[in-house]
């Protein structure tokens, strides 16, 4: 839930609880920039989900 927000600053914007099953994931920055850097594909997902993430955000705060 931080990744894009993490990637501009280093902190996430907020911590999150999200009630849903599944697993989740931890990377540190450092490892996440060394992947950002060596691979263009990641970087392309992240700049076609971001947009819809922050449309998502929007979303969910206008309904509360």
């Amino acid at each position: 839930m931080g990744l894009l927000g993490a990637l501009v600053t280093r902190e996430a914007f907020g911590r999150y609880i999200v009630q849903m099953s599944g697993t989740a994931s931890r990377i540190s920055f450092e490892r996440l920039n060394e992947a950002w850097n060596a691979c263009p594909n990641l970087q392309q997902l992240i700049h076609r989900i971001a947009p819809l993430a922050a449309v998502r955000a929007i979303r969910i705060a206008s309904i509360r």
